[in-house]
């Protein structure tokens, strides 16, 4: 769902707890994230730098993952736009210099390589027309070779992979997925990219990884949606694990699901691939790491994704169980969170409300949930005195940002001998992140202080006489 115009491809869609390690060296999983704000036209250094600081220094991302459109990069044959290739070149440098990894993802169709026979056949209610979902034509599929060698090696070095296409068992990217001659017309499409892709990305850099797959979470075997499991086993068979190094795959919830959480199963497993179920794709390639290049949440309606939402506890909550069901599998080596700030739409609902930031950039929990390095500390008393007031008190701070005011912090008790906490009262964290309750007691209870969807305090046990 990446794009250098997010609003353009929403309407193209139709879809749609573990602390957090305080280092990524402590993660089994590495931490990505899909980054929109470095996809537009032009480069703005303003906007740019503090981002990409945002990313490396606090975020402490270990991946980025960026488009390349192929329609805008070669708006003509064999000619390369200035223009966008500054624009690139910008931002690949500085990212590498954070010492960021980075996968360019290679997507869409020009206007010149694509295959009109397709034209007058377009999507129910769209016009007819050049559309760059449109398959590439097949004497245009060496200039996708060569595209794709200039790419990997004007930056060898710089990129450690490409990944070739987005989503390419969607209509949104391939169209039509099936067609009355053939069942797999989407899927056998996308090989023919992948062999002429990888090609030329092995020419231009052989240290760099190619990257296969992307695929959606579901789909019905139509001429709009292929399921991943179908795009996946047609791969496997016809023989593509020799053009590819990773696979990759966005193991969204979709839109409508009965269970959103990420360690519960899909609606339909036979035509959907969600992190519970993701063993379905793990086993076509037993020998092949996994980078799941989209994942996310959104905490306001979003048509892409189906309308479904979150709020902001569970976005979190969700962000640090995904990662954690992740690293469950070993194949998988990398998660990329898709946005990094939410980007409205016009209606609203054709914006996109993954992020870890606000429209306005106000820091969501998901943001501290995703930085890590939070620290809730606890201090109570080991006696009190029965129905006497008990203090218990900390502070709240991260290693980004260090004390954390006016934050929501909730004081929870257990008796002795029970397992349930109960929820006693809220607070607001101070100027630089301490907290104080006051609490009454007529038994020994232990007690802790929770920031919901981000972090939990140490227990203290208080006992009274």
């Amino acid at each position: 769902m990446l794009t250098t115009a997010v609003v353009s491809i929403v309407a193209l869609l139709l879809l749609l707890g573990l602390i957090w390690p305080p280092s990524p060296a402590q993660g089994a999983v590495g931490r990505g994230l899909c980054v929109v704000e470095l996809t537009g036209a032009v480069p703005d250094t303003k906007v740019n730098a503090p981002l990409i600081a945002d990313i490396a220094d606090h975020l402490k991302a270990g991946w980025v993952r960026l488009t390349v459109s192929w329609a805008t990069l070669e708006p003509t044959r064999g000619t390369y736009s200035a223009a966008y290739l500054s624009d690139l070149d910008y931002r690949v440098n500085a990212l590498h210099a954070k010492g960021i990894k980075l996968v360019l993802t290679f997507l869409y169709t020009p206007r010149w390589a694509s295959d009109p026979s397709f034209w007058d056949a377009p999507p129910t209610g769209f016009p007819s027309g050049f559309d760059p979902r449109y398959p590439v034509r097949d004497n245009a599929l060496g200039d996708l070779d060569a595209t794709a060698e200039f790419l990997a090696r004007r930056y060898a070095g710089l990129v450690q992979a490409y990944e070739c296409w987005n989503e390419p068992n969607l209509w949104g990217y391939i169209y039509p997925q099936r067609t009355a001659a053939d069942a797999y017309f989407g899927a056998r499409t996308y090989l023919k990219y992948l062999q002429a892709f990888s090609a030329g990305v092995k020419r231009g850099d052989r240290a760099a990884l190619v990257v296969a797959g992307s695929t959606a979470p579901i789909g019905y075997d139509d001429r709009y949606r292929t399921s991943p499991q179908r795009f996946a086993r047609f791969l496997r068979d016809a023989g593509a694990a020799a053009f590819f190094d990773v696979y990759s795959h966005h193991p969204y919830t979709p839109g409508g699901s009965v269970n959103r959480a990420p360690d519960r199963p899909p609606n339909d497993p036979t035509s959907t691939v969600t992190l519970y179920n993701l063993k379905t794709l793990l086993r076509l390639f037993p020998g092949k790491p996994f980078y799941l290049t989209e994942y996310g949440y959104n905490t306001s309606p979003s048509f892409a994704f189906g309308g479904m939402t979150v709020t902001r506890v569970e976005q979190a909550t969700y962000l640090r169980k995904a990662y954690a069901y992740a690293a469950r599998y070993p194949q998988v080596k990398s998660l990329f969170w898709y946005l990094v700030k939410d980007a409205r739409g016009f209606p609203a609902t054709n914006g996109v409300y993954t992020g870890l930031r606000e429209t306005d950039g106000k820091r969501k929990l998901s943001w501290f949930a995703f930085a890590g390095g939070n620290r809730l500390t606890i201090a109570a008393p080991a006696y009190a005195r029965r129905s006497s007031p008990v203090r218990v008190s900390g502070t709240l701070s991260s290693a980004a940002l260090g004390g954390l005011p006016g934050k929501t912090l909730v004081l929870q008790a257990r008796k002795a001998g029970t397992k349930a906490w109960r929820s006693l009262k809220t607070t607001h964290t101070g100027a630089r992140g301490a907290y104080r309750f006051w609490v009454s007691s007529g038994s020994t209870c232990a007690y802790r202080v929770v920031w919901r969807g981000v972090t939990t305090s140490a227990r203290r046990l208080v006992k009274a006489y």
